[in-house]
């Protein structure tokens, strides 16, 4: 059973950080020029989260995403991955939710 939950919880994150969602980070980064995203880094960045959080919480916190203000959205990066990924965070919530919001999740 163990096993299943572990390719379970691995095709859900997989569904969540992949390609569509690394170029997504990497075209957003182009714009702001303070971040400097590359594709390493947004790796680093995925195994980050994964590490601290798991799949459940971030499909629900991309749920009510766009109902959240500025503040409430950076206090959840910080919480979620600290003040170093805040910004990839809201990055990918903003794709998430849209996601989200379009059925896709």
């Amino acid at each position: 059973m163990s096993r299943e939950k572990d390719f379970n919880e691995d095709a859900m994150w997989d569904r969540i950080l992949n390609a569509e969602t690394s170029l997504y980070m990497q075209e957003m980064a182009k714009i702001d020029e303070e971040l400097g995203e590359e594709s390493e880094l947004i790796k680093r960045f995925f195994a980050r989260l994964k590490d601290r959080t798991d799949y459940k919480s971030i499909v629900m916190t991309a749920m009510h995403w766009k109902m959240l203000d500025d503040f409430k959205q950076a206090k959840l990066a910080i919480e979620f991955v600290g003040e170093d990924d805040a910004s990839r965070f809201i990055i990918l919530m903003d794709f998430l939710a849209e996601r989200f919001f379009k059925g896709e999740l």
